[in-house]
């Protein structure tokens, strides 16, 4: 990679991976002060500038200038991470910090692991690919990407909702929403059908540049996944601020 391909592969790539297996480990640790909606901008700060950041540029560093390996490299990160995350929270529980950064890291992987996997899959790409531009990396880690914030924003508004509230109760509670819900999803599963036999059973996309297909794919894995993770975030968005309201007119009657 070339300088501007690193750093552009820090801003794209590193930071947003980063800040997902951070917030993670301070979510498994219990911190949800970190993701208070009222301290949550000087809490970001301290993050990005602790931890984040220098993580991301150390280890493209260690990956692209210094050629270290991969293996060593994810070694040095989260030991390095440890140190950082050690210093954010001002705590000696190292064992601790390790312990739920690599819970973490584990949930990182799996989400990158299955969406890319599934890009490769569809594609049938050779692993070489992998690396070879900042912009390469970040088309084919963006679905994972839309999947790792979403987790990330479905518990912040779960923890910055203004009244208890468990989303499965008033899933289950609620028969209009539970049928919408399932109607909706099932909608889902036949687009991703069509889209499947259209696209990869009948090899439409084989006859695009290998950076166009993969552009597509990306675009359409990032689309359903928006589309199946968009009612929860709507439940989570209104259903917490209605109850709300409605236990504050209820103290005012």
């Amino acid at each position: 990679m070339t300088t501007n391909d690193i750093v552009l592969n820090i801003l794209l790539c590193s930071i947003p991976e980063e800040i997902f297996i951070v917030a993670m480990a301070l979510i498994f640790m219990k911190r949800f002060d970190y993701i208070d909606k009222y301290l949550l901008k000087i809490n970001l700060i301290k993050v990005l500038s602790i931890v984040v950041v220098p993580s991301a540029i150390l280890s493209n560093i260690m990956v692209y200038v210094l050629h270290i390996n991969e293996n060593l490299n994810l070694i040095i990160n989260i030991l390095s991470m440890v140190i950082m995350i050690c210093i954010l929270l001002k705590t000696k529980k190292v064992f601790k910090v390790v312990m739920y950064l690599l819970f973490s890291v584990v949930v990182f992987m799996i989400i990158q692991l299955t969406t890319v996997g599934m890009i490769f899959y569809v594609l049938s790409l050779d692993g070489d690919i992998i690396n070879q531009s900042a912009i390469m990396n970040f088309k084919l880690t963006l679905p994972g990407r839309i999947i790792e914030f979403t987790i990330i924003y479905l518990i912040y508004l779960k923890k910055n909702s203004m009244s208890e509230f468990k989303i499965m109760k008033v899933w289950m509670g609620n028969f209009p929403l539970r049928i919408t819900t399932i109607i909706y999803s099932i909608i889902n599963i036949f687009i991703c059908m069509i889209i499947y036999s259209s696209f990869i059973n009948n090899n439409s996309l084989k006859c695009l540049l290998q950076n166009t297909q993969i552009l597509i794919v990306t675009i359409i894995f990032v689309l359903l996944i928006l589309n199946f993770m968009l009612p929860w975030i709507i439940i989570l968005t209104i259903y917490p601020s209605e109850r709300y309201r409605s236990n504050v007119s209820k103290k005012e009657n």
